[in-house]
């Protein structure tokens, strides 16, 4: 296999935006969004996409979510009928666990409608661009009268009034850097987005092999039953001989009566493993969920790229760093609109009323026309120093952003370099589970024959028939764990494509809406 993490196949998806420079902070532009269909999740993305313009927007009604069937495509919540997803169903492979899991987890959609709140949130804001126009009518009736009924005075009017206000210049710019400060709370909210999928991802991968490795282990434990049964058998049969003792016979039933609470425990575990894997993709585990076995991992370790490559790489793909990055600005643009806030504001005014009034001396219905127009220079110079205290708590959260990004990126570090290293040694712990295995197989064969022949006593039997069971549910956690160790890794370097290059005959997810922030400069890596 080539160079695993250097080909494109492993590349992280970019969806990086550039690191932000001062030049572009209050640039408006209007706002797109670039949707890809995540055709693969960590199998593989389809399709190259580059977004157009430097803004997203969401404005499709696709919402991620939507609740499927393992059956079929999305579905409504009341699809999912035992009659419809029962045991008799076939088996979920990796693709399709993932592609519910995608598709049903709440966490999901709660990141979806964080990220449409966040679209009004600079929808509001840019609505100070624009001017204000306030429409109001009025009637009225003015009915008087002196004592006596001698003199009376009645009127009727009616008033139509606009008043038009509009910033014409702000000295500070605060309207420009609170748009920018929304643009990159999007930008933040869509990066998020896109990890919640990646860790729903790692949650998905966990839940199958788990539940994968609870069904070997039930078949060990079965194993490890039937060896006990066997033991049970040639102790009886030596002792009706009388070449064996009842000590070893009591013995023997009493390591076949662990063997089988094993197994009820391996049972047990396995359904507990069935209802997280439920849990996880929205469904109920009366439905009877069960999964393929997974295809094997076939791992180079000199193809993988050194630790440092895969930090590095890291840093400039993994989402929730890049949102941490942009929540940085965002709150950069908003200390410095709260400065700018301090500062003048020319604004245009203008006011125009329109009256008809019936009862004067001239006509019955008179006109009345008045129009105002006129510039204001308006300046708050004190409000006991609100503004002052705004820009400083402005200030201090960009500060505070600046800390919390250094954190993420360290611990970034930490999870890349504990996941490749952790992946080094599970490929090294399953060698020697393995051979451990074997080893121990082939001690217990020796025994079983000794045993039968004589020239060795029971307990030597059974010990190595413990031995066997041991590191049989030892090798079975090994793979179980290698597995987990590269979905990890791939979690951590920000590769959900890196499993096409693992696991070829993967295949598709659909449904899932992926998006490429603002200035991301990214491409989808395509998959199969």
């Amino acid at each position: 296999m080539k160079s695993l993490l250097r080909s494109h196949a492993l590349r992280p998806l970019r969806l990086g935006i550039r690191p932000f420079p001062s030049s572009d902070r209050g640039r408006r532009s209007p706002c797109l969004w670039a949707r890809v269909l995540l055709g693969t999740g960590v199998v593989g993305f389809l399709g190259a996409c580059q977004s157009p313009e430097p803004m997203p927007e969401l404005s499709s009604t696709t919402e991620p979510g939507i609740f499927a069937s393992p059956m079929g495509p999305a579905a409504p919540p009341a699809s999912l009928r035992p009659a419809r997803t029962g045991g008799t169903g076939e088996p979920l492979t990796l693709n399709r666990v993932v592609d519910l899991a995608l598709r049903n987890n709440p966490e999901v959609r709660l990141a979806w409608l964080q990220a449409r709140n966040q679209e009004a949130r600079l929808g509001e804001a840019e609505a100070d661009l624009f001017p204000s126009l306030r429409l109001s009518g009025r009637g009225r009736r003015d009915d008087q009268g002196s004592s006596g009924g001698l003199q009376s005075f009645r009127q009727t009017s009616y008033d139509l009034v606009a008043d038009l206000s509009y910033t014409l210049y702000e000295f500070g710019g605060s309207r420009r850097d609170t748009i920018t400060a929304a643009e990159r709370a999007l930008d933040a909210s869509l990066f998020q987005y896109n990890r919640k999928m990646q860790d729903i991802v790692l949650q998905a991968q966990r839940a199958y092999y788990n539940l994968h490795e609870k069904r070997a282990e039930i078949q060990a434990a079965q194993q490890s039953v039937e060896e006990a049964q066997t033991a049970a058998d040639a102790a009886t049969q030596l002792f009706e001989a009388g070449t064996g003792t009842i000590q070893d016979t009591f013995r023997a039933n009493s390591r076949l009566e662990q063997t089988r609470f094993d197994l009820e425990r391996s049972r047990s575990e396995y359904e507990d493993a069935r209802a997280d894997l439920a849990l996880l993709l929205g469904m109920p585990v009366s439905s009877g969920i069960r999964v393929t076995d997974p295809n094997p991992l076939r791992i180079d370790p000199e193809t993988w790229a050194s630790v440092q490559d895969l930090m590095a790489e890291s840093m400039r793909n993994r989402a929730d760093r890049l949102a941490r990055l942009a929540t940085l600005e965002s709150d950069r643009a908003r200390a410095e609109a709260a400065l700018g806030q301090q500062l003048p504001r020319l604004l245009f005014s203008g006011q125009g009323e329109i009256q008809w009034i019936d009862g004067t001396q001239q006509t019955s219905w008179e006109r009345l026309d008045d129009y105002t127009v006129g510039l204001t220079l308006q300046w708050d110079a004190f409000d006991g120093f609100r503004k002052r205290y705004q820009w400083l708590a402005a200030r201090n959260e960009a500060r505070q952003a600046a800390q919390q990004l250094r954190e993420d990126e360290l611990r970034i570090s930490s999870e890349v370099w504990k996941s490749f290293y952790g992946l080094r040694s599970s490929r090294a712990q399953l060698e020697s589970a393995r051979a451990v295995e074997q080893a121990s197989r082939k001690t217990f064969q020796a025994s079983q024959a000794s045993y039968r022949a004589g020239t060795t006593d029971l307990l030597h039997l059974l010990t190595a028939q413990k031995d066997l069971a041991e590191a049989r549910s030892q090798r079975i956690a090994a793979e179980a764990a290698l597995a987990e160790t590269v979905a990890e890794l791939l979690h951590a370097i920000a590769a959900p494509d890196a499993l096409q290059s693992l696991v070829p005959d993967a295949d598709r997810f659909s449904g899932t809406i992926l998006f490429l922030p603002r200035d991301s400069g990214g491409r989808v890596i395509p998959g199969r």
